[in-house]
């Protein structure tokens, strides 16, 4: 009787706090958000297009001349607050939006008007382009996926900034192909060492997607049905951490040795890195090492985190969320830096050599735009020595040029 009677009461509590609430399925409105699930494929979008929507523009008449003059009061607080409002829509939804709402934030206490109009730029292009998180539904073996990268000296102060990615793709990924992702965790944020070496914000944005890929494995395990449940038993925690699968993308060609076992201990004596920087980077060896991670190099087309760390460049973030897939290395759009300018270098001496022998046809005696760009130091070619060959000064001022055109 008395089980019936709670039951009951239970009863009666539910029906009178869940009396005005209506029950939605596969749609709902949560913090802004909106979720839906789409019945027949399983995906489901996240969406906050209604809330950008209910921002507004901060309207200013000022000057062109006096764009670099510092904003009232009441204009500073409503830049915070769009600029409040972004950030909340770039934490939930739109990773693309993360840097450039990071670093303008930091121009709030000293805003300028011109500071003003990046922001309604921002918030235009976040109306403009709908973008949506698209969690699909994905094979049975997956990986979890970190990218990483800094850029060193952009904020106000001269701080770096960090940005990471974190993402579950199916387990062909590794190979090379096109795969599904479905972005879990991503931050934009000011790097806590003050530094001017770029290996040293490498290190540290790298050491701080560390832990949040270990965390994001840690609630995955949980999810897969592994106990984790006491913190005294370290062991069972790395096991069961161990059994989900994890790939580090590391840009930096240092830090990607460091972390591959590829650096010994004498190499480390020679280099110039700090002693910070290389006690990093060995306990970086080790957390691989210890966890089971595998690591690989990627290319600047297909690196994440450099969109992340870095006011908006190229449309990486964006492509992933309107295709919601992604590759290891993005070599069809755009070929490293070293083999294209040694692509460029080749092909310029083809052309010398076929001039030489008088093998040029009539439209080909002037210089290629594609191959010699407009906004090089350089007109074109230098001019030939006495003996028709290139020298090697001449070769050097080439490849000065196409290091600073690049």
């Amino acid at each position: 009787s008395t089980l019936s009677s709670s039951s009951a009461a239970s009863d009666v509590y539910k029906r009178q706090a869940f009396n005005k609430v209506r029950l939605q399925e596969h749609h709902m409105k949560l913090d802004g958000m909106r979720l839906i699930q789409h019945p027949g494929t399983k995906e489901i979008e996240l969406d906050q297009q209604e809330y950008l929507w209910s921002l507004t523009e901060i309207k200013t008449k000022v000057h062109p001349k006096k764009q670099g003059a510092t904003v009232k009061e009441c204009e500073r607080k409503a830049l915070q607050g769009l600029l409040l409002g972004l950030q909340w829509v770039s934490v939930m939804t739109r990773p693309d939006l993360s840097a450039d709402v990071s670093l303008l934030l930091e121009r709030v206490p000293q805003a300028t008007y011109e500071d003003i109009g990046k922001a309604n730029k921002l918030y235009r292009t976040a109306i403009k382009r709908d973008a949506k998180i698209r969690l699909k539904q994905l094979g049975q073996k997956l990986v979890c996926v970190g990218w990483s990268s800094a850029t060193t000296g952009n904020r106000v102060d001269h701080r770096s900034t960090g940005g990471y990615m974190i993402a579950l793709v199916e387990s062909h990924f590794q190979t090379g192909e096109t795969t599904t992702v479905s972005p879990i965790s991503w931050k934009s944020h000011r790097l806590r060492k003050i530094t001017n070496s770029s290996i040293s914000a490498e290190t540290e944005a790298q050491q701080v997607m560390s832990e949040e890929l270990f965390e994001t494995r840690r609630v995955w395990a949980e999810l897969q049905g592994c106990m984790i449940t006491a913190w005294e038993d370290l062991n069972n925690e790395s096991e069961s951490i161990r059994t989900v699968s994890s790939t580090v993308l590391v840009g930096d060609r240092t830090v990607y040795k460091a972390m591959a076992g590829e650096v010994s201990q004498s190499q480390y004596k020679r280099s110039r890195i700090d002693r910070r920087t290389v006690a990093q980077l060995k306990a970086e060896r080790q957390i691989v090492e210890a966890d089971g991670l595998q690591v690989h190099r990627v290319n600047r087309a297909a690196d994440l985190g450099n969109a992340l760390s870095r006011q908006r460049v190229d449309d990486k973030l964006w492509d992933l969320l309107t295709t919601s897939s992604w590759l290891l290395a993005d070599t069809e759009k755009r070929r490293p830096i070293k083999r294209k300018r040694a692509a460029m270098m080749e092909a310029w001496r083809d052309k010398q050599r076929r001039r030489e022998y008088g093998l040029l046809d009539s439209d080909e005696s002037g210089y290629d735009d594609d191959l010699w760009p407009t906004h090089s130091p350089h007109e074109g070619p230098p001019i030939q020595d006495k003996t028709g060959d290139t020298s090697d000064e001449d070769q050097n001022e080439i490849l000065q040029g196409m290091y600073r055109s690049d």
